[in-house]
């Protein structure tokens, strides 16, 4: 009867043991499966498209106020240029400060640096605007596969981090934010463009007024 017992027993014990590691086993995958998602939802979360965004926006009025410097060195070269009787010192040395100096520094300089800047968050904003279809099929199979686990979960169901139906609203925003950024972009980018066309044809004009009216001057 104690060797019976002592068999139940162990036969008992094997049996707990086996449940305990299968209700081990299932409670890691759902974790598993719930912090997998949890990253996917707070990547989509946390998000920089508003702050590329707005980045962005903040370049392109830096290359507003760099082009009205411009255009301010231009017409005080154009005033130079009127000036009558015209002598070599004029044209040669304030006029030539005028354009190398002064408008070069407002177009190379600060017009350069604003340039960059949009072309770098530009491209980052892209970046990330492509990685949303992408994130977006993830987090929606991330939540599917958990909430298929729930459903076949044989043991209680364990605190997760989070449920399947969790991701809804960030998935909404995360959407809303990139289509509004999308539209927002080829404004911006026609903006960016016409800037850029604006300076470099005030540097033309410029150039072509220095040169006229140095031309006018015979210096020994």
């Amino acid at each position: 009867m104690l060797k019976q017992w002592q068999e139940e027993l162990a036969t008992s014990h094997k049996r707990q043991q086996r449940e305990l590691t299968a209700i081990q086993s299932e409670k890691q995958k759902l974790t598993k499966l719930a912090e997998t998602l949890s990253d996917s939802i707070n990547a989509a979360k946390s998000t920089r498209i508003k702050q590329n965004l707005d980045d962005l926006k903040s370049s392109l009025d830096d290359e507003q106020f760099a082009l009205q410097d411009l255009e301010n060195d231009f017409a005080e070269l154009r005033s130079n240029a009127s000036l009558r009787p015209m002598t070599c010192y004029q044209a040669h040395s304030i006029m030539d400060y005028d354009y190398n100096s002064r408008m070069a520094y407002s177009y190379h300089s600060r017009l350069g640096y604003s340039h960059n800047k949009f072309v770098t968050q530009l491209e980052e904003l892209e970046k990330r605007l492509l990685n949303v279809e992408p994130l977006t099929t993830e987090i929606k199979q991330m939540a599917h596969a958990l909430d298929q686990a729930i459903k076949d979960r044989k043991f209680s169901l364990p605190k997760l981090s989070v449920m399947p139906g969790g991701e809804r609203q960030v998935l909404e925003q995360y959407q809303v934010l990139a289509t509004s950024a999308r539209n927002d972009l080829p404004p911006l980018k026609a903006a960016h463009s016409g800037i850029l066309s604006k300076a470099q044809e005030i540097m033309r004009e410029g150039e072509k007024t220095l040169m006229k009216t140095q031309a006018l001057v015979r210096c020994d």
